[in-house]
């Protein structure tokens, strides 16, 4: 009941923001010209612009990179059973390595969809952020590390226990 409620508040808050974003009186926009004109209204936090529906639009990237990277993930397990020679350790890491490939191709497709985010400028942040993580995050950016170095060249095997 609440959520009807708070649905309806949400509505009318939409229907009178559709019509100050264009500038004309509600009386003579139609519900669908409000609701486009809502949703297609810039809003501007800093350098970026942003939408509802650029928002979702990169909504569905995102979503649209954890669909393609299961299925892909299937496809090649099931590709890579009929190769019995093929240690699980290299499968597993192949794997990973795929879905962490594609998780970050859809978010960095949905930043740029959704906020118009130029990545130019961020990779000025990310030196700064790699001398950060050098000199002050330097264990946790071991572990890391090492968990690569576990993942290709597998001194621990699926299923081994370690104590």
């Amino acid at each position: 009941m609440l959520a009807v409620l708070w649905l309806g508040v949400w509505a009318a808050w939409l229907w009178r923001q559709a019509a100050a974003a264009t500038g004309q009186p509600q009386e003579r926009l139609s519900l669908p010209e409000r609701l486009w004109s809502y949703v297609n209204h810039t809003w501007t936090v800093g350098n970026f612009p942003f939408s509802v529906a650029t928002l979702t639009l990169g909504l569905l990237a995102i979503v649209f990179a954890v669909v393609v990277s299961r299925y892909l993930r299937r496809f090649l397990e099931r590709r890579m059973a009929t190769h019995k020679h093929l240690d699980p350790g290299v499968q597993f890491t192949i794997l990973r390595l795929v879905h962490y490939f594609i998780m970050t191709v859809g978010a960095v497709v949905a930043l740029r969809i959704a906020v118009q985010a130029d990545f130019t400028s961020l990779a000025v942040a990310f030196t700064a952020l790699s001398i950060g993580i050098g000199f002050g995050l330097q264990f946790i950016a071991g572990d890391i590390a090492s968990g690569f170095i576990i993942l290709f060249e597998r001194p621990v095997r699926v299923g081994d226990f370690v104590t």
